[in-house]
């Protein structure tokens, strides 16, 4: 092995398929993996991800496997700059920004997610089929007792404070999140997680107190490890630093969130063409309506009017779709309200 000193059960990288959702590459389910069924459910396991011929140790991939290195690889690195948009600001509108925090190891409501994704970048990422991907790192390998994922870092990448990521970065993620007890959120990984060594300044080995099928999915994003150690957690919730297309600014709680481009993003065919990015909170009822109306006081002895014919204009709807890290999603605009009229 060239790369790794530990014997190794399972290597991943760019050049091989991704990985499925939910199977995780082996066909079965995650307590077949935890619970050991048997040689049958790794074999499965490896021969669905592919392997690696780079050694005796490592199992090769499919003979005769048509996914291309392209189609596995996560970002396109080689391509070049998109043309620049002419809007400098998109504003996308939300029901709701209750969470307390943008810090991407806060996101523990379905709302905070696109803010999370704006801000964060992850070892591994979900492509647009929904299969998992190297993203930050290149690849990773699983030891041969299934307690070690040591994963290798893409280089030159540039955190928002314009740090170099390392292993330092994803280290500084794990240790706060599984020595914080306030993180109850990430409760499955921190019965399995126990800490995270650096091997090298781009090699991190993520060790677990027993195997965890879904590690390479459920792993927190790095964040910026000087800066987080100069301001402290509690500055670091309310202003953090990470890897992401999107630097934060500002935050409303509840009202907005405020954006702007990572322009040392590492990803040219993911970077955002345009300048800034809003969240905001439009607050309405499920109708788009009011969610109340002024009562109506009538006198008890006049007779009801006669009821109003009352015809309504349906709202014309279209869904736009952005280019850049949030381009998988359509955002629904209204262009018109319902409207109410007498005759």
């Amino acid at each position: 092995m060239d790369e790794f000193d530990a014997p190794v059960l399972y290597h991943h990288d760019e050049t091989m398929p991704p990985i499925e959702p939910g199977t995780f590459g082996f066909g079965f389910s995650r307590r077949s993996l935890l619970v050991g069924g048997g040689a049958m459910a790794v074999s499965a396991f490896l021969a669905a991800c592919g392997g690696s011929s780079k050694s005796s140790d490592t199992t090769a991939a499919p003979a005769g496997s048509t996914t291309s290195a392209g189609a596995a690889a996560g970002p396109s690195t080689s391509a070049g700059a998109r043309t620049e948009a002419k809007t400098e600001t998109i504003t996308i509108g939300v029901p709701s920004l209750q969470e307390a925090f943008v810090d991407p190891h806060w996101a523990v409501g379905g709302l905070i997610f696109p803010l999370m994704w704006a801000i964060a970048e992850f070892l591994y990422t979900p492509n647009q089929d929904g299969k998992y991907v190297p993203n930050l790192a290149t690849g990773f390998e699983l030891s041969a007792d299934k307690l070690t994922w040591t994963f290798k870092l893409r280089e030159g990448v540039k955190m928002h404070d314009g740090s170099a990521f390392t292993a330092n970065d994803q280290k500084t993620a794990v240790d706060r999140v599984v020595k914080g007890a306030e993180f109850t959120h990430y409760a499955n990984l921190k019965n399995f997680v126990t800490g995270a060594n650096v091997v090298d300044p781009m090699t991190v080995a993520i060790v677990t107190s027993k195997p965890y099928a879904t590690c390479v999915v459920d792993m927190m994003p790095p964040i910026a490890t000087d800066y987080y150690n100069t301001v402290g957690d509690a500055k670091f919730k309310t202003n953090p630093v990470a890897a992401g297309p999107w630097k934060f600014v500002s935050q409303e709680l509840n009202a907005n969130v405020k954006y702007e481009r990572h322009e040392d993003y590492f990803d040219p065919a993911r970077k955002p063409n345009w300048k800034k990015l809003v969240y905001a909170s439009f607050p309405t009822s499920r109708a788009g309506l009011p969610a109340s109306r002024p009562a109506r006081s009538m006198s008890p002895t006049a007779s009801p009017a006669p009821r109003p014919t009352v015809s309504r204009t349906t709202p014309r709807s279209r869904s736009t779709r952005i280019r850049g890290p949030v381009s998988a999603i359509a955002w629904p605009m209204t262009t018109t309200s319902p409207t109410y009229r007498r005759r």
